[in-house]
């Protein structure tokens, strides 16, 4: 049985960077030559999680070369351990939504933003489908990013180090998806210049990747972790409206990973608290290579 080792980086984001770049690029030339094809990445339609699962997909078609079928399982089971502790939990399902509220508020009251609080009224069917569907799309991409890239960067970096390439890596991913957002002005940005928008929009990255990077070495490389953090990080929540709150939530979010990298530099994000593995165990054989481990 073969290993995984770090070597398998380079084809995973090689294929990161295909399923989720080159296909939907395809199917935008044909739909622009050929009439009536069926192109959208519009949420949810095929396309769409094509992208978004992209690093997902990466990470399983590489696992399935080197580790063969029961890599492949034992990796998607990973999302069935959810013994995460109550801090990680608190912070998920309390803690995120606090911070986006935090952020509205800051938007209201320093940044002047109008309805940056707008209480839906009613239709909270809706929005718990909403929620609901939230977790079929960014949440996934974590099989990639989280579960794959982050152990193997850690086994030959720091996990500090791992936290900025992985930031890194996660824009540049993102600049399509950022790019079509500005370019229609319904996304990333409304009333911002293109620098200050790809400013803004890089420093939350690198907020996100603290905390989930924290998390997944916190709880001992529990992918759940960061499925979860990553999926309140992507909800909708009933104090949003039409406005851009990106500015107050990118403060607020900035704040508590400062506050969590100072509480963790000692702790989660030192080469011995690293969470290497990928799959499996060492002892299975297709976990950690020879002289890989810490």
């Amino acid at each position: 049985m073969k290993r995984i080792d770090t070597s398998h980086l380079r084809p995973f984001l090689i294929l990161t960077f295909v399923i989720s770049w080159g296909v939907p690029g395809i199917g935008l030339l044909l739909a622009g030559t050929v009439p009536g094809f069926p192109f959208s990445l519009e949420m949810y339609t095929p396309f769409y999680y094509l992208a978004v699962w992209g690093p997902a997909i990466a990470a399983l078609i590489v696992i399935g070369r080197t580790a063969g079928a029961r890599g492949v399982r034992r990796h998607l089971a990973r999302l069935l351990d959810w013994r995460l502790g109550a801090r990680w939990w608190l912070f998920a399902l309390v803690g995120i939504p606090a911070m986006y509220f935090a952020g509205a508020l800051v938007e209201s009251l320093l940044l002047g933003t109008p309805d940056a609080i707008e209480w839906r009224d009613g239709a909270w069917g809706a929005l718990l489908f909403v929620f609901l569907m939230r977790a079929t799309a960014g949440p996934v991409e974590e099989l990639g990013w989280r579960g794959f890239m982050q152990p193997l960067l850690q086994r030959r970096y720091s996990p500090i180090t791992a936290l900025i390439v992985l930031a890194i890596v996660h824009t540049v991913w993102h600049a399509p998806a950022f790019l079509i957002g500005f370019a229609s002005d319904t996304h990333f940005a409304t009333q911002l210049s293109f620098p200050a928008a790809l400013a803004r929009f890089g420093l939350g990255i690198v907020f996100i990747t603290v905390f989930m990077n924290v998390a997944y070495n916190a709880t001992g490389g529990r992918l759940t972790s960061a499925f979860l953090i990553h999926w309140m990080l992507n909800g909708v929540y009933p104090w949003e409206g039409s406005a851009d709150l990106m500015t107050g939530q990118v403060i607020v979010t900035g704040v508590v990973a400062a506050v969590m990298l100072l509480a963790s530099t000692r702790k989660w994000l030192r080469p011995e608290n690293a969470a290497t593995a990928v799959v499996g165990t060492a002892s299975e054989g297709f976990t950690i290579a020879a002289g890989e481990s810490r």
